[in-house]
C-alpha cells in the first residue's frame, strides 16, 4: 500500500523529489490512520536499503543519490557484509547484477522537463545492449508506470528477462485494497454526516 499511496506526494508539493513520501503520509494519515501514514513514509528509505545487499550504482551527472542518503547506506550495509558502489558508467553498475532496476526519467509532475531529461539520460536506458552485459540470469525489474522507450526498452519490458508483469500482479492487491479502504471510509463518513 506505502508503494502506492506515496505518490500522491508528487502531485501536492511538485518538485520536491526528496519529500514527497512525507508530503503524502501527512495528506493520508487522518483518513488512514498513523501506521499507514510511516509506512508512506519509510517506503523511500526502504525501497533504497532493502532492494540489495550490494548496489552498484549509476547515477548520471547532476542526479546523484544525497550524500546522507548515501551515508546512511553505506553504514547498514556496513552492518550487514554489504557495501555501495557508486559509478557513472552504466555498463560497469549491471557487471555482477541480480536485478537490473531501471528508473522513472520524468516524474509525474516533471513532463515539462520530459525533452531534456531524455537527452540526459539516454546513456542509462535499460535496454537488451546493456543486460547483455550483466549475468544472463540477471532480471529487469521497474516499478511502473515506465515509459517505453524512455528507461527502459519494449523489449526489456515484455521480455524473458523482466519481472516487472510480475511486479504489477503483485501490487494489485494492494491497490485493491486501498480502493476498499478508502471506499468504506467515505461510506462510513457519509453516513455520519
Amino acid at each position: 500500500m506505502a508503494g502506492l499511496v506515496h505518490d500522491i506526494g508528487h502531485h501536492l508539493v511538485p518538485g520536491d523529489e526528496a519529500g514527497h513520501g512525507a508530503h503524502a503520509a501527512t495528506a493520508v494519515e487522518g483518513l488512514l490512520g498513523p501506521r499507514v501514514a510511516r509506512l508512506v513514509a519509510l517506503h523511500i528509505p526502504a525501497k533504497r536499503y532493502l532492494a540489495a545487499a550490494d548496489p552498484h550504482l549509476a547515477p548520471p551527472p547532476g542526479y546523484e543519490t544525497e550524500e546522507d542518503v548515501l551515508g546512511e547506506a553505506r553504514q547498514l550495509m556496513a552492518q550487514t557484509g554489504g557495501s555501495v558502489t557508486l559509478t557513472t558508467e552504466p555498463i560497469e553498475a549491471v557487471g555482477a547484477a541480480q536485478a537490473v532496476y531501471a528508473e522513472v526519467w520524468v516524474p509525474m509532475d516533471r513532463h515539462r522537463e520530459r525533452a531534456e531529461r531524455t537527452a540526459q539520460l539516454a546513456a542509462y536506458r535499460v535496454d537488451d545492449t546493456l543486460l547483455s552485459h550483466a549475468p544472463r540470469d540477471a532480471v529487469a525489474m521497474h516499478c511502473r508506470p515506465a515509459a517505453r522507450g524512455q528507461e527502459i526498452a519494449s523489449e526489456v519490458l515484455a521480455g524473458p528477462r523482466s519481472l516487472v508483469r510480475r511486479q504489477a500482479a503483485n501490487r494489485l492487491p494492494t491497490a485493491q485494497a486501498v480502493l476498499h479502504t478508502l471506499v468504506g471510509t467515505a461510506r462510513r463518513r457519509r453516513r455520519t454526516t
